[in-house]
C-alpha cells in the first residue's frame, strides 16, 4: 500500500491527482480547515508535522505546497497586510535529507533551484470551446526523482488563468483573462468540488497526477 501525505494541501487538487496516479491513500495537512477535502484529512500546523520523525515515517511519500505569496504575480494585492514568511526555502532545506521520494510545488517565480515546470497547455482535457481556451497556470515541481522534460504549447490559443474575479482579468503585465464563470473554471482546473476561491489557490490535479506517476516509478525503482 503507497502512501502519500500533501503538506498545505489545501482543498485537495493536488491530492486528488496523486490519488488519481495510483497511490493508494492519500492525506491532507493544512493549518486552516478544508472542509471540501476530498480524503483523510489533519489540520495541523505543517511546519510541526514536517520536524515529526514518526509522523513522516507513516508515508511513503511527501508533497508540499508552501505558501507562494512572496513569489506570486499577485504579490502586490497582498501588500499592507504583512510579510509572510518564506516557508518555501524552510521546506527546501528539510526535504534534501529525505530519502524518501518527495515533491515541492510554487510559481513560476519562485526561486527554488532546478525545477521540472508544468503549464496547462501540457494537458489537452485542461481546456474548453473545444480547446481555444486553455489554462496557462505555470508552475515548478522540485522533485528528488526523474521526470521527463516537457514544453508549454500555447499555439496562440487563448490563454486562460485564475485570478481575481469571474469574468475579470489577472494582474499585470500580462492582465490575462480569467474565467467567465464558475462551470468554465472547473472545467479548466479539472475541479469540480471547490468553491472559485479554493481553486485560485489551488493546483490542477492533471499536474500531480503526472507527477505522481513517477513518483510512483521512483518508489518502484527502489523497492
Amino acid at each position: 500500500m503507497r502512501r502519500l501525505v500533501d503538506f498545505f494541501s489545501g482543498a485537495g487538487g493536488a491530492s486528488r491527482g496523486f490519488r488519481n496516479a495510483g497511490f493508494d491513500e492519500v492525506v491532507g495537512v493544512d493549518i486552516r480547515p478544508q472542509p471540501r477535502y476530498p480524503y483523510k484529512f489533519i489540520q495541523a500546523d505543517a511546519m510541526e508535522l514536517l520536524l515529526n520523525e514518526a509522523f513522516l515515517s507513516e508515508f511513503d511519500a511527501y508533497h508540499l505546497s508552501p505558501p507562494c505569496q512572496l513569489y506570486s504575480p499577485t504579490r502586490y494585492l497582498v501588500q499592507g497586510k504583512g510579510n509572510p514568511d518564506d516557508l518555501l526555502h524552510e521546506v527546501i532545506d528539510l526535504a534534501v535529507d529525505w530519502t524518501k521520494p518527495w515533491s515541492i510545488e510554487n510559481v513560476e517565480d519562485a526561486k527554488m533551484g532546478k525545477t521540472y515546470h508544468v503549464c496547462g497547455s501540457m494537458f489537452p482535457e485542461l481546456s474548453v470551446r473545444g480547446g481555444t481556451r486553455q489554462l496557462r497556470r505555470h508552475r515548478q515541481f522540485k522533485v528528488n526523482f526523474d521526470i521527463p522534460t516537457y514544453y508549454c504549447h500555447h499555439n496562440g490559443l487563448k490563454a486562460i488563468g485564475l485570478f481575481g474575479d469571474l469574468g475579470g482579468v489577472g494582474p499585470p503585465p500580462s492582465y490575462t483573462e480569467c474565467p467567465k464563470n464558475l462551470d468554465e473554471a472547473q472545467q479548466l482546473m479539472g475541479i469540480y468540488w471547490m468553491t472559485y476561491n479554493e481553486m485560485k489557490e489551488a493546483i490542477p490535479p492533471a499536474y500531480t497526477q503526472h507527477v505522481g506517476r513517477y513518483m510512483l516509478k521512483a518508489l518502484e525503482s527502489a523497492a
